[in-house]
């Protein structure tokens, strides 16, 4: 039952959209004429406004050099500043020979090492 209602109501909509369309396709509009009052370019326009608005963005304005700013030497100084404000304290160290070595010493004992773990 619910299937019939389905298909019912489907083709209904079907048939009242054909006959709205050919309804529809009938209707013929007259001309109405055409009336250029309102002239209008879309290029004219952009330009023109972007003309107006580098105007108002550029204006001449005089070179004034009050401020002297060079980022080298400024830079050079705060980081000579920087330096200078740590103390580097190194202390001298004694030389204690606690640690003896002998490359030859070393070098028979490794020749030793190595013959035992290849027999």
């Amino acid at each position: 039952m619910k299937t019939l209602n389905k298909y019912f109501t489907l083709i209904a909509a079907t048939l009242i959209m054909i006959t709205s369309s050919a309804i529809a396709s009938g209707v013929e509009f007259k001309d109405e004429c055409y009336i250029n009052d309102i002239p209008f370019n879309t290029a004219e326009v952009y330009n023109q406004i972007m003309l107006n608005n580098i105007d108002l963005a550029f204006e001449e304005e005089a070179y004034v050099n009050d401020i002297p700013f060079n980022t080298e030497v400024i830079s050079e100084k705060i980081i000579f500043e920087e330096t200078m404000v740590v103390v580097f304290e190194i202390e001298e160290e004694e030389y204690i020979n606690d640690i003896p070595f002998d490359t030859e010493a070393m070098a028979k004992k490794i020749q030793l090492q190595a013959s035992i773990c290849a027999k």
